[in-house]
C-alpha cells in the first residue's frame, strides 16, 4: 500500500499550546565575565522607557540577533536581557544594564529564556480512558512538534488521529510526519537507513518498513509482506520522509513542542501582561503564558545540546585517580521536563572533575541548570564552574540551601574551548557531585 501524495497537512498545526497562570521560581543569574559580542546598532533601536509593570513577569532571556549582511564576521548581535514584552511583530526589552531596545521578530536568530523561569505544560485533563503511555511528541516534516496523545482508532487508512494538549484532535497525514515518540522514549536519531521507516520498539528491536496505518494498531508494509502490530509496543519511529526548507521564527514551549509563528502578542486583559497570543504561520492561534515560552529561534539557528558532542577532555580533579564512583554519563530528562528543549540531555558530573568539549563554529551562547541529583539533594556540596578558552564565566554553588542555579553565558565570536569543571565544598569529596540539567548551545544563524 501506497501513502497518498501530500497535499493537507499544514493546516493541522493547530498548535498544542497550554494556557495557565505562571508559577514564578526564582534562581540567581550569575553576570558572565565572557566577553560580550560585537554589537551592531542598526539591527537593534533604542526606544523610550516602558510604563512600570510591563516587565515585572517577564522571565530573564539572551537575545541573539541574525548576522547582519554586511558583517564579516558573520556573527550576529548578542545581549543579555533583564526582561521583555512582546507586540506583534516586535520585541520590547531592557538589557541588563538597563538600556530599552526593540527588535523586529524576523531579525531574531533566537531568544533564549531563563530556564528557572520554565513551568510544566498542563494537559487537557486526565481521561481515565486514555492509558497513560500513550502520550508523545508528533513532530512534523516542517519542524513542527505538537505534544499530545494518539486518538485510539480514529485514524484515516494513511493519517495519524493525535489530539493536541488543550487544542483538540487533528489528522496527521502519514507523508507529513518525520517522527512520532512516546511517553518516556528518548529523542534519538534514526540509524540513517533513510528509504524507509524506522519503528523502534519497546523490547529494543528496530523494525524497517512502511507504515500505511497508525491508530491502536500499526500496519507496518515490510516489502512483499504487511505486519501488525499493537501500537502500545512501539517507543518511536522515525519516518523516512523528507524534511521541508522552512524559514521564520519558532517558538519553543515546554512540553516538547514547537510552532512557526507570525507574531506574539501579550494579553490586555491580564494586567500582568504574563499571557501571551500567538498567530501560527498556519493562520491560527494559541494562547500560552511567558513561563511555557522557553525560546524563540529562527528556523535556521542551529540548537546544539550539549550532550551530543564529544567530551575531549574527561578529568577527576586529581588525574591519576579515578572518579570517585563513576565517570560522567548522559541521561534522558523527563520528556515533560520544562527545561526540555530541543532533544537536550542532563550530563550527571559524579565528583570533583573537569570536563573539556570543542566548541562548535558559530557557537554563541551556553544555557541550562546546575542542579543537586534528584535523590541525594540534601547532601551535594560542590562549586560548578563553566569556562570559556581557560577564562571563568560562570561559577554556582550547589549546596542544601541551593540546590539549584541556571547559567546564561555569552560566547564571544571565534571561541574554540569550554570547560566544566566541579570542585568539591565544605563537606569535602563524598558529597562533590551535580548534575547539568539539559546544558544547550545556540549557534548564530547559518
Amino acid at each position: 500500500m501506497l501513502r497518498r501524495p501530500l497535499h493537507i497537512l499544514f493546516a493541522c498545526a493547530a498548535f498544542a499550546i497550554g494556557a495557565a497562570a505562571d508559577a514564578q521560581r526564582s534562581g540567581p543569574l550569575p553576570a558572565p565575565e565572557a566577553p560580550g559580542a560585537q554589537r551592531i546598532t542598526s539591527r537593534i533601536s533604542d526606544t523610550p522607557a516602558q510604563p512600570e509593570g510591563v516587565f515585572d513577569r517577564a522571565p530573564r532571556a539572551a537575545l541573539l540577533l541574525k548576522p547582519a549582511s554586511n558583517q564579516r564576521s558573520g556573527a550576529g548581535e548578542l545581549r543579555l536581557l533583564r526582561d521583555y514584552a512582546f507586540d506583534g511583530a516586535t520585541i520590547i526589552a531592557h538589557d541588563i544594564d538597563g538600556r530599552p531596545l526593540t527588535a523586529p521578530l524576523d531579525h531574531i536568530g533566537a531568544l533564549i529564556c531563563s530556564p528557572l523561569r520554565a513551568v510544566p505544560p498542563i494537559t487537557a485533563g486526565d481521561d481515565a480512558d486514555d492509558p497513560p503511555g500513550r502520550r508523545g511528541v508528533l513532530e512534523l516534516v516542517d519542524g513542527q512538534r505538537l505534544s499530545g496523545r494518539l486518538i485510539s482508532d480514529a485514524g484515516a487508512e494513511d493519517e495519524i488521529a493525535w489530539r493536541c494538549d488543550l487544542r483538540g484532535a487533528i489528522a496527521a497525514p502519514l507523508d507529513a510526519v518525520a517522527s512520532l515518540r512516546f511517553n518516556q522514549a528518548t529523542a534519538a536519531s534514526s540509524t540513517g537507513r533513510h528509504a524507509v521507516d524506522e519503528l523502534h520498539l519497546a523490547n529494543g528491536d528496530t523494525l524497517f518498513g512502511t507504515v500505511v496505518h497508525f491508530s491502536d494498531t500499526v500496519t507496518v508494509d515490510t516489502g512483499g509482506a504487511e505486519l501488525s502490530l499493537p501500537a502500545d509496543r512501539i517507543e518511536r519511529i522515525h519516518f523516512a520522509n523528507a524534511m521541508l526548507e522552512r524559514s521564520g521564527p519558532i517558538a519553543w514551549l515546554s512540553g516538547g513542542g514547537a510552532a512557526h509563528i507570525a507574531s506574539i502578542t501579550q494579553s490586555p486583559d491580564d494586567d500582568s501582561r504574563n499571557a501571551l497570543r500567538l498567530s501560527l504561520a498556519s493562520g491560527r492561534r494559541g494562547d500560552t503564558t511567558l513561563g511555557r515560552l522557553l525560546a524563540i529561534t529562527d528556523a535556521r539557528t542551529p540548537l546544539v545540546p550539549l550532550s551530543s558532542l564529544e567530551m575531549i577532555e574527561q578529568t577527576p580533579r586529581e588525574e591519576n585517580e579515578p572518579w570517585a564512583i563513576e565517570k560522567p554519563r548522559i541521561e534522558t530528562p523527563d520528556p515533560w521536563s520544562p527545561f526540555a528543549l530541543a532533544g537536550a540531555r542532563d550530563i550527571i558530573l559524579p565528583g570533583a572533575g573537569r570536563l573539556g568539549y570543542r566548541l562548535p563554529e558559530r557557537a554563541r551562547l551556553l544555557t541550562g541548570v546546575v542542579a543537586a541529583p534528584q535523590r541525594g539533594w540534601r547532601w551535594s556540596d560542590a562549586t560548578v564552574t563553566i569556562w570559556i578558552d581557560r577564562r571563568p564565566a560562570a561559577r554556582m554553588r550547589i549546596d542544601q540551601s541551593t540546590p539549584e542555579s541556571e547559567f546564561i553565558i555569552p560566547i564571544a565570536p571565534g571561541s574554540r574551548e569550554l570547560l566544566i569543571t566541579l570542585s568539591p565544598g565544605a563537606a569535602g569529596e563524598a558529597q562533590a557531585f551535580a548534575v547539568l540539567r539539559t546544558p544547550m548551545l545556540t549557534l548564530d544563524a547559518k
